[in-house]
This record gives structure tokens, C-alpha cells and sequence, in this order.
């Protein structure tokens, strides 16, 4: 992904899952936050230590990266996303991850007001 398009600070991370709207998958759960600005959408990936050891961890993350570059252009401009990753994506081919995120991120766009969580302080 390119950097602009990266969700690395953790307020960034910490602010969007609280105040997000949490979306439930098959194999994970996206949450998308409203920043209301017109940057370029940010994706950013969890993973726990539970999935595995950090070879696992990583080339879970890389093929997640692989995929939502492709999914780039769905993503709305303004909004970022974390992408927590909930089971092994060792055994998972790429056509079946990437179907399974395409219909998350499709979800997410029939949400009308991803920033219903933005004024609840």
C-alpha cells in the first residue's frame, strides 16, 4: 500500500475503533471511522499473537496489504479502517480471502452513517 494510505499511529488505531462502526466478517471484523476530511482513505491490520508466531503474523499482513490494494479504490476518501483479522489466513487461498473482504467493504458502503459514533463522547 502506499504510505498515505497507511493507518500507523496507534491514536489513529485507537480513535477509530472506539468511535468506528465495527463491521463483523467471516474470517474478521472491519471497522471504518469517519475522519470527515478529504484525504485518502487508511487501512491499517491487526493481528493477534494468537494467530501464530510473527512469520505467521506478518505474511498474514502482506497478503492483507496485496488484496486491499486492489480494494483501494472502494474504499471512501475521508475514512479510516482497521481490518482485525480473527482466524489463520495460512490455510485460506487468496481468491477465497479476497472475496470474504470484498463483501465486508461492500457492507460497509451500504452503511449510511459511518460517523454515527463520531459525536458520542
Amino acid at each position: 500500500l502506499p504510505q498515505n494510505n497507511r493507518l500507523r499511529q496507534s491514536s489513529h488505531f485507537n480513535r477509530a475503533y472506539k468511535r468506528g462502526i465495527h463491521l463483523k466478517g467471516q474470517f474478521g471484523k472491519l471497522v471504518v471511522f469517519d475522519r470527515r476530511d478529504g484525504q485518502p482513505a487508511r487501512i491499517g491490520f491487526v493481528v493477534s499473537a494468537k494467530q501464530g508466531p510473527a512469520v505467521v503474523r506478518n505474511k498474514a499482513k502482506r497478503r492483507l496489504r496485496g488484496i486491499f490494494r486492489e480494494l483501494l479504490p472502494m474504499l471512501k476518501p475521508g475514512h479510516d479502517s482497521i481490518y482485525i483479522v480473527s482466524v489463520s489466513y495460512t490455510h485460506l487461498t487468496l481468491p477465497t480471502i479476497s472475496s470474504v473482504l470484498l463483501s465486508v467493504v461492500a457492507a460497509s458502503k451500504k452503511k449510511k452513517k459511518l460517523h454515527h459514533r463520531a459525536h458520542l463522547r
